[in-house]
């Protein structure tokens, strides 16, 4: 058991990793200077690193014994906010910041990264450090020079897995801050964690007139609403009630004014469940329902589907033994398991398709402020929890390794 005695030697370190990295945020496939950094950490380390997926980074740390190999997973990318949080290490760059704390995941893992390359005599097996781009997505001309550089059309972590992140991997595990939850708190799902995430287009196209002559036209707005009550309805009557399904719709637009009746009404929306061939009945049906609804009110339906994430399934023996390793970190009683899945989404969980893996929620809350969640310009994290994340890295690690 290694504890936070033996991580404060490289606790200063981590933090002015963790500063830069916030300073200098990118969006998804853009993680250019990030992956050089984190190459030029590595280097430093005594590791070698290599660049994969277009801006992705991969790393093996071998212990001084065979045996098996565990993966530990960072996501790297920023979102596109301006930051208010009062910081002296604010984003130097406009409309970019660091609000989600992949930062974090970053320099968490670099920390234990260098503990690990320096005491290859406590473990057996080896370590894959998997630092991912594009959790976030991407801008679409930053996709496409992605996916001319290999990367997958299904994002970040599909990118590193097309690559060989995982080739001769065991089994893997992630961590992600929660900046709601307390300090040196861990939480973690058995089985379901997080749910997929799709979206879907729909064009309901009729022929446009003037509003004092309807009888003229073909009036998509009544098809609309048909719609629109019968996705509602889906869900509860065509679905079992056991299997999670959310169906909402984001946005309604038309080119039109109050006394014309439009030739188009576009929808947009998305879909969460945690069963893929749930996700695939439902992407089924919901054209069908569209085009039967649009054909009796003389109309027609253009349906498409933008494929999101899979649903984040932990592993059960994973999630157990990363119990054990957190309660030995932190305490038994500062571990949560929760029953209750987040219905968003993350793309850690094609790892886990591939592998035995699992995802555990780190706090990481700023007592000296209100908390606020992920995706908030104001987002910010109390530094010393890094610690923590490195001790929980090392340990399981170790604990996966030597057992």
């Amino acid at each position: 058991m290694i504890d936070s005695k033996e991580i404060a030697a490289i606790e200063e370190e981590m933090i002015e990793n963790y500063k830069i990295l916030h300073k200098n945020p990118e969006l998804g496939f853009e993680e250019y200077e990030t992956s050089k950094f984190i190459l030029k950490k590595l280097s430093e380390y005594g590791i070698e690193g290599r660049q994969i997926a277009h801006t992705g980074v991969v790393a093996t740390i071998e212990g001084d014994k065979p045996g098996k190999t565990v993966a530990i997973r960072a996501d790297m990318d920023a979102l596109a906010l301006t930051e208010e949080a009062k910081v002296d290490y604010k984003s130097q760059k406009d409309g970019l910041m660091h609000a989600c704390g992949h930062d974090a995941h970053v320099a968490m893992l670099l920390g234990a990264a260098k503990y690990l390359a320096r005491n290859g005599d406590k473990f057996c097996g080896n370590v894959r450090l998997i630092f991912q781009p594009a959790e976030e997505g991407a801008r679409p001309d930053a996709f496409k020079v992605a996916i001319e550089n290999g990367a997958s059309e299904l994002g970040g972590a599909a990118s590193m897995i097309k690559h060989g992140a995982l080739e001769g991997v065991d089994a893997c595990f992630a961590l992600h801050v929660m900046s709601n939850m307390e300090k040196g708190v861990f939480g973690i799902n058995r089985g379901r964690a997080m749910a997929s995430s799709d979206v879907f287009e729909l064009d309901i196209l009729g022929k446009g007139g003037h509003g004092s002559a309807p009888d003229s036209a073909i009036d998509p707005v009544g098809a609309l609403s048909a719609i629109l009550a019968a996705f509602n309805q889906f869900p509860s009557r065509e679905l079992s009630a056991l299997n999670t399904c959310v169906l909402s719709v984001g946005t309604i637009n038309t080119d039109s004014s109050w006394n014309i009746i439009p030739d188009k009404i576009k929808v947009t929306g998305g879909v969460r469940t945690f069963d893929n061939e749930l996700r695939e009945v439902v992407f089924q049906r919901l054209p069908e329902i569209a085009e039967g609804i649009c054909k009796a009110h003389r109309c027609k339906a253009e349906f498409s589907r933008i494929k999101g994430y899979s649903p984040t399934i932990n592993d059960v023996e994973i999630a157990e033994r990363m119990v054990d390793v957190a309660g030995s970190c932190f305490g038994e009683e500062n571990v949560y398991i929760s029953d209750v899945p987040l219905m968003g989404s993350e793309d850690v969980g094609y790892y886990f398709q591939e592998i035995p893996g699992a995802l555990g929620w780190l706090g990481v809350k700023e007592s000296s402020i209100e908390p606020v969640v992920a995706h908030n310009p104001r987002f910010r994290i109390d530094l010393g929890a890094l610690k923590s994340g490195v001790v929980f890295h090392v340990n399981m690690a170790m604990n996966y390794l030597n057992n």
